[in-house]
C-alpha cells in the first residue's frame, strides 16, 4: 500500500423546497511526504500567517482547518495576506490541499479569540 491520505467530501442541502446535493464520497491520494503538525492556537484579529512549523514551505500539502468556538461571531477568515476569501463560523471545518509556497493568513473577527486546530501535512 502506498503512502496515501484519505478525504470525505459531501454537501446536501435543502431549502425552501428545493434541495440538491453532491454524494459523501471517500478520496484517496497518494502522498510522498511523511511530516505532518497538528496544532490548537487562539487566534486574534490581526491577520497572522499559519505556522507550519518544521515542514517544507516547498512541500505543504493537505490542511484540515476547523473553527472550535460555539459562540455566535467568532468566525475566522483565511487567505492571502491583503486577500482573505472564505470565512470558518463557529463549529465549521473545511479540508483544502494548499499551493505549496503560498502562505496561508488568517484573522479572526474583531476583538474575538476563537481557537482554530488545524492538521497539516506534506505533500
Amino acid at each position: 500500500m502506498a503512502d496515501e491520505i484519505t478525504v470525505v467530501t459531501g454537501l446536501a442541502v435543502s431549502v425552501g423546497g428545493a434541495s440538491d446535493e453532491m454524494p459523501t464520497k471517500r478520496l484517496q491520494f497518494d502522498i510522498t511526504g511523511d511530516q505532518m503538525i497538528h496544532h490548537v492556537i487562539a487566534t486574534s484579529d490581526t491577520e497572522t500567517a499559519l505556522d507550519i512549523g518544521g515542514l517544507s514551505a516547498t512541500g505543504l500539502g493537505w490542511l484540515h482547518l476547523k473553527n472550535l468556538s460555539s459562540t455566535a461571531g467568532e468566525y475566522i477568515d483565511f487567505g492571502t495576506t491583503g486577500a482573505l476569501v472564505f470565512r470558518l463560523g463557529p463549529g465549521e471545518e473545511q479540508v483544502l490541499k494548499l499551493i505549496p509556497t503560498v502562505a496561508l493568513v488568517w484573522d479572526a473577527a474583531a476583538g474575538k479569540t476563537p481557537l482554530l486546530e488545524y492538521f497539516l501535512t506534506e505533500a
